[in-house]
């Protein structure tokens, strides 16, 4: 990749790492699906 965009290898990894977990964070959230709790349950 870096070959490519003439980017330094350093760089490279950093943006390949925040990918991967870009990628992992929206795999998670695609499984567990975060419910959130209506106002109306919360009947004071």
């Amino acid at each position: 990749m870096q070959t490519s965009l003439q980017l330094p290898q350093a760089l490279a990894g950093v943006f390949q790492g925040l990918l991967l977990f870009c990628l992992l964070g929206c795999d998670l959230f695609v499984n567990y699906r975060i419910k959130r709790r209506s106002s109306a349950h919360h009947a004071v």
